[in-house]
């Protein structure tokens, strides 16, 4: 095959001529919708397209997309309506052999569909937006063929096809890492742009990359760093390629006959063998895939995430508040229109400026290496557990036992206040009732809680000068008055208060 066969020949001479000029971008998007229609995952593969569904289509697609203004906005075709604009596309598009008319041999009627180069032209428009994306699936279709070409060739089958299908899968391996990085490598460049821009265009930038890392990103680099890695796979294919390269002679020669037979154009000048060739190749792909890409994809991981740093550290010194009024670009604003005497006095004040920093240079004869600091020797050895008699084992469990029955917090405190404020909102503390041990230890460290943190904010403490006596202690009196809300009870208009 003539591999320097001309391209720009006959009806494709002016082949990318429709993605030139002012309504490039419509022709583009006529393109990957019809793509999408005739095989996107809902085309309807018994309906052929007429005229009418071409320009439907074509006609949606100009709707949503701008025209560019480097070209002369006066030309002929910006002063067409919607119909004569699509009519005049599709006929562009088939001028230039994107697309073709053909006899539906079904209906009877003329139809329409892209050519062959039209065809693989218009895939890579529509490949990001289809619905499912697989980019890490040749390694493992790599290894599956050179298995299925192994066990057969094992039984006395040649099926040279899938050793074949194994070296046009290695490529694509390599082109999958490609893409990610080139993929990456864009993502990092949008967001070094969107520092230079203003805070809503890099909030906007902001936004991308978290959905970029979400939907994209994250789930991409977890396949290929962990459950399809082609790391993973690598000694597998390699034990195959092996394998294939330790059969005899006179297999390999049968291998090399089929593989003449059935792709004549892959021997060439420099080429002695086929099946070498491939199995070289496939090696080579392989190798250059974990020793250069892996690493490659890598590096530019760790830079891109570097770059999203410096993103979301410059998102968050452009608005450090709720309120667009508090960002830089506002205070600049506002600085912008005062006088230059205005300005330079709110800079030279003190509390405009930053935090000096001290700089100096070091003395040699004063730097001195610390001192060695002396180890300290601990003893490890366990000692034999003393005895512990009846007697004191009962004092230690009396001593728990009171050290419970005695405790008092700010809780138990707050639970004792409460149940003696069950008749109002003010209470005396000689009017305490107790009737146990827990409510007593409340009575005495009842003034506490008047300072217990949030709580004492809800309760007020006022002293009184006279004195409490009972049998239990003798103290100052006091009133305990809670200010809170009272919920449930009734307003001077009978309604409830919350």
């Amino acid at each position: 095959m003539d591999i320097q066969q001309l391209f720009f020949k006959d009806r494709t001479f002016h082949f990318f001529g429709p993605l030139t000029g002012r309504y490039r971008e419509m022709a583009v998007s006529c393109i990957r919708n019809l793509y999408l229609r005739l095989n996107g995952p809902e085309a309807d593969y018994s309906y052929h397209l007429t005229r009418g569904d071409v320009l439907d289509i074509f006609g949606a697609s100009i709707r949503s997309a701008p025209a560019l203004d480097d070209d002369v906005p006066g030309s002929a075709a910006a002063k067409m309506s919607l119909q004569d604009r699509t009519a005049w596309m599709l006929k562009k598009l088939t001028d230039a052999g994107w697309i073709e008319a053909y006899m539906d041999s079904g209906t009877m009627q003329t139809a329409y569909r892209f050519t062959p180069q039209g065809r693989q032209f218009a895939a890579p428009f529509a490949q990001r937006h289809s619905e499912i994306i697989t980019n890490t699936q040749h390694t493992r279709s790599t290894l599956s063929h050179l298995q299925s070409f192994v066990t057969k060739m094992q039984s006395g089958v040649l099926s040279v096809g899938d050793l074949m299908i194994a070296a046009k899968l290695s490529g694509e391996i390599i082109s999958d890492f490609n893409e990610i990085i080139e993929e990456i490598v864009e993502q990092r460049r949008a967001l070094i742009a969107s520092v230079n821009r203003e805070i809503l265009a890099a909030k906007q930038a902001g936004d991308n990359f978290f959905e970029f890392m979400e939907k994209r990103f994250i789930p991409d680099m977890c396949v290929r760093f962990s459950r399809d890695s082609v790391e993973r796979y690598r000694n597998e294919i390699l034990d195959l390629l092996d394998a294939i390269r330790g059969q005899t002679d006179d297999t390999k020669a049968a291998i090399e006959k089929e593989l003449r037979n059935f792709y004549p154009h892959l021997l060439r000048a420099g080429r002695p063998s086929i099946l070498i060739w491939v199995l070289d190749s496939i090696e080579q792909r392989l190798t250059a895939a974990c020793d250069v890409k892996i690493p490659e994809l890598r590096a530019q991981t760790e830079n891109f995430i570097r770059r999203a740093q410096v993103l979301i550290n410059h998102l968050a010194s452009l608005a450090f508040g709720e309120i667009d009024t508090d960002s830089v670009f506002s205070l600049v604003k506002r600085l912008s229109g005062l006088d230059e005497a205005d300005v330079r006095a709110i800079l030279e004040d003190e509390r405009s400026r930053p935090a000096r920093v001290a700089i100096g240079l070091v003395n040699p004869a004063k730097v001195k290496l610390p001192g060695k600091r002396a180890m300290r020797h601990i003893h490890t050895a366990l000692e034999k557990q003393a005895q512990v008699r009846p007697e004191e084992q009962r004092k230690a469990y009396i001593r728990q036992e009171l050290a419970l029955a005695f405790r008092i917090d700010t809780a138990s405190i707050k639970d004792f206040v409460i149940q003696q404020l069950l008749g109002g909102h003010k209470i005396r503390a000689s009017d305490f009732i107790i009737h146990d041990a827990a409510s007593l230890l409340g009575a005495i460290h009842a003034p506490m809680i008047g300072s217990a943190g949030r709580s004492g904010q809800l309760f007020r403490i006022t002293p009184i000068d006279e004195t409490i006596e009972n049998d239990y202690f003798t103290s100052n009196d006091f009133t305990i008055e809670y200010l809170g809300p009272i919920v449930g009870a009734e307003n001077k208009d009978g309604k409830d208060v919350d």
